[in-house]
């Protein structure tokens, strides 16, 4: 199907790249972009393979929002106390709902917790790293190799900033996951109501940042300080990643105030009006109105204009009135395109005396 863009006087006119202003970060490998798009603002070293520490809980979250129910039970199995690293002790056979494990998961950063996850979702750390590995994939991550729930160390144990920016992407479209990692204090009901424990996010990137959305803070001696955030001002929405660094608040404050001050939100369609008119073939009509199915909204640097649609220069009558007919496509500043279902506003039926004709066609 070929496709044409937009006149200039229909609607916006091509993107020019321009260099936006410079921001300086001391992490090995960073990166950010556009939550709703996946658009990259910033990217340096960001498919550089790395350990990514307790970031890779961020991926435990998506699966058991995935997999469970909030009130769903989850027991920590035998052998919970041998799981090192950062815990909440949790003892074999003591019982939290999936709603519980998740905050410990993200408040906490509880590695027994992340165990106790992967083994009621798969039976078991190895089991659960697969379906890791197969989830990434879905997302389409392309350097990224999970062994474990938690993030402790493994040399076959890796991901990258962009991989991660992926992950996190799918994992704050769950308000549970956001929530939980933003949340200053989450009390767990223990062992039956007769003890509690209060978890208090030690997070100081959530306080210092208008706007901050969690999502996840890493540290082992191989990976250094780690860190995935989110943030939200007005209608745009960004994910950040620094990975290995030596100020990991001070890069993402830096990241997201630069990509906040470089970048703003556009609407370039909304819910249920007319984006353009493209040609019938074939019909009783010579044009269909295309409707957007969806409000669209893209990041475009401040400096540029608006990118152009892309349509197909004709559709095939008959078509139904709110029938999908075309895909749009907007070419985003950093390449990448981003589609979207248009629909027709009206009905579009074959001339008079051609439905019959047709419908002898298909008998023979």
């Amino acid at each position: 199907m070929a496709f044409r863009a937009l006149p200039l006087s229909l609607l916006l006119f091509p993107a020019i790249a321009s260099a936006q202003a410079p921001v300086t970060v001391r992490a090995a490998s960073a990166i950010v972009v556009d939550a709703e798009t996946g658009a990259v603002l910033y990217s340096k070293n960001a498919d550089l393979k790395r350990p990514p520490a307790s970031c890779t809980k961020i991926m435990t979250a998506l699966l058991l929002q995935e997999n469970t129910l909030p009130s769903d039970p989850i027991t920590a199995p035998p052998g919970t106390k041998k799981v090192g690293g950062s815990r909440l002790n949790l003892a074999p056979g003591e019982t939290l709902t999936a709603a519980e494990m998740l905050d410990a998961l993200m408040i906490k950063s509880a590695n027994d917790v992340a165990h106790a996850i992967a083994t009621k979702i798969a039976g078991g750390d190895a089991g659960f790293a697969r379906l890791m590995n197969r989830r990434a994939k879905e997302l389409g991550c392309r350097n990224t190799n999970f062994c474990n729930p938690h993030g402790l160390p493994n040399p076959n144990h890796y991901t990258t900033a962009a991989d991660l920016a992926t992950i996190a992407r799918a994992a704050i479209r769950y308000p549970e996951i956001a929530g939980a990692s933003t949340a200053d204090v989450r009390v767990l009901n223990r062992r039956g109501g007769t003890a509690t424990t209060v978890l208090k996010n030690r997070n100081p990137w959530i306080t210092k940042t208008d706007g901050a959305i969690g999502l996840k803070t890493g540290w082992t001696t191989a990976a250094g300080h780690c860190f995935v955030g989110a943030a939200r001002r007005g209608e745009m929405a960004i994910v950040t990643v620094v990975l290995k660094s030596p100020d990991w608040v001070g890069d993402t404050a830096r990241l997201v105030d630069w990509a906040y001050e470089n970048f703003e939100s556009r609407l370039v369609a909304t819910k249920g009006e007319k984006v353009a008119e493209v040609k019938v073939q074939g019909g009783d009509s010579p044009s269909v109105a295309l409707v957007a199915s969806r409000d669209v909204r893209i990041v475009v640097p401040l400096s540029q204009p608006t990118p152009e649609w892309l349509l197909p220069e004709a559709v095939t009558a008959p078509i139904a009135k709110n029938q999908t007919v075309a895909t749009g496509r907007l070419t985003l500043f950093d390449g990448t395109s981003w589609e979207v279902g248009l629909y027709a506003g009206e009905a579009v039926a074959l001339p008079h005396g051609a439905a019959g004709l047709d419908r002898m066609r298909q008998d023979k």
